[in-house]
């Protein structure tokens, strides 16, 4: 019988070498705790799928759909779990970019406070561009708060801004103001890259490791005959 051939499916070692570069934040230990038991479960079902196909007691028809039973029940569990860890690594990230964001909110600022800030703006946008940048260097390298949180807590285009520009005020700003919170913001951000990445390669790992297919229209053929 022959199957149809698919991707080979990445070794558990590598996996396991990937994972030895994570971070060892304790904001990040509940993720890279559900991502070693999905690299382990990953590399038992591995061994498991090998064992299958060494079985000479059955069929190579038998074999297959033994396989994608096993491979489906250890790693849709495992695979889901990652999400969920990752999917919470998620959340607290836009907890603390919620956090953040209050430091370029103009909600609460009374009269005076919008006023300038309006003022900022309006006079960084009146500046030819080589004097705007100018401004807008000085104000980052001084750390004038007022001046920064005014151009970045605005669209650029109100200040007269290139993206660029604004990024960095906006970096600068919150690097000066809510350092803690940048900082857990961006561990949590990469771990949450870590993980989506994990979680592909694993993913598509899983697939290589069985004909699902076919062992699907196996499966169907002895139901019915």
């Amino acid at each position: 019988m022959s199957f149809k051939r698919r991707t080979a499916p990445a070794p558990a070692a590598g996996f396991e070498a990937m994972l030895s570069g994570f971070s060892d934040s304790p904001l990040l230990s509940d993720l890279a705790k559900s991502m070693r038991a999905t690299v382990t479960e990953y590399k038992n079902t591995s061994e498991q799928v090998d064992r299958i196909r060494a079985d000479k007691t059955l069929t190579d028809g038998a074999k297959l759909v033994r396989q994608a039973t096993v491979t489906r029940a250890k790693m849709d569990a495992a695979l889901k779990s990652l999400e969920s860890a990752r999917n919470q690594t998620a959340a607290g990230r836009k907890n603390v970019d919620a956090e953040i964001n209050k430091h370029l909110d103009f909600s609460r600022a009374n009269l005076a406070e919008i006023s300038l800030a309006a003022e900022v703006r309006n006079y960084a946008r009146s500046l030819p561009d080589d004097k705007r940048a100018k401004f807008v260097e000085t104000a980052a390298n001084t750390y004038d708060l007022p001046a920064l949180k005014a151009m970045a807590g605005a669209p650029s285009w109100l200040s007269g801004l290139h993206e660029a520009e604004h990024g960095m005020l906006r970096d600068r700003l919150l690097s000066a103001v809510a350092p803690e919170h940048v900082a857990t913001r961006n561990t949590l951000a990469e771990g949450e890259k870590f993980a989506e990445d994990l979680l592909r390669q694993l993913s598509q790992s899983v697939e290589g490791l069985v004909d699902f297919e076919s062992a699907a229209e196996i499966a169907k053929n002895s139901s019915s005959s």
